[in-house]
């Protein structure tokens, strides 16, 4: 079927700043489609959306799977008819230091957050093209910007290699019709940091000058902009929403 409403893919939208860019995007009118390798938290955050009066459905996908990605792809396109926006979100964290990084675990965080993002990007293009319309939103982080010490060195990398990927299919999608933006957060609030004592969170608020922690809405708020018509003019920019803790 053909939809008249736009759609949009989150990935990694189960929880935290993915679930927020899907509800904000349900706000501002897309059927959200949403991606996670969660099956169980990415359900949930479909049924919270539908029951809002909005319309999303939910993928169970490891996006680091690209036959996984692509059979979910075609199942979006055999539903909707078009995918409009794609928000690649998801990502993992990795803390270990670097005389103890192993091969496994550079694997692990490049299959994500480059690896997933650079497939499921291949796999949507083409529909875009065929539109000429396309919104494509990469969310970075502050440490892909400059650099990370307690994020850890290769999770800067990829997040750098996001902003690098970003800024290049922009220029080569520019004039088509699709925009490549990415948004690179700061320290946001999180069920991780929830744990912290209040010794270690004034530490961490003593880094930021604007000293408070971000929220998964604002980094939405961000997306927002970059999937509307008015961001048509904004293409291979990397948007921070960081509190001012890093400024160029």
């Amino acid at each position: 079927m053909n939809s008249d409403k736009r759609t949009a893919i989150v990935t990694g939208a189960a929880k935290g700043i993915g679930k927020a860019i899907a509800l904000r995007l349900a706000s501002d009118n897309f059927i959200t489609i949403l991606f996670d390798i969660d099956e169980t938290s990415v359900n949930k955050a479909r049924d919270e959306i539908n029951n809002m009066g909005f319309e999303s459905s939910s993928y169970a996908v490891n996006i680091a799977d690209v036959s996984q990605v692509e059979n979910a792809i075609s199942d979006v396109i055999g539903k909707f008819g078009r995918i409009d926006v794609l928000v690649n979100n998801a990502g993992v964290l990795s803390t270990t230091p670097v005389e103890d990084v192993t091969e496994k675990e550079w694997q692990r965080v490049m299959d994500v957050n480059l690896k997933g993002l650079f497939f499921i990007t291949q796999k949507v293009i083409p529909y875009m093209l065929s539109a000429k319309y396309g919104r494509i939103v990469n969310i970075a982080s502050n440490s892909g910007r400059a650099g990370g010490i307690s994020s850890g060195v290769i999770y800067s990398i990829s997040k750098a290699g996001v902003i690098g990927a970003s800024r290049s299919l922009a220029r080569i999608y520019a004039g088509t019709g699709i925009t490549v933006n990415s948004v690179a957060p700061g320290t946001v609030a999180s069920d991780i940091i929830d744990g912290f004592t209040e010794e270690e969170l004034n530490r961490l608020l003593n880094t930021i000058p604007v000293h408070r922690l971000g929220t998964p809405e604002e980094i939405a708020a961000a997306v927002s902009y970059l999937a509307s018509d008015l961001s048509g003019f904004t293409t291979g920019a990397t948007i921070d929403v960081n509190g001012g803790l890093f400024i160029g």
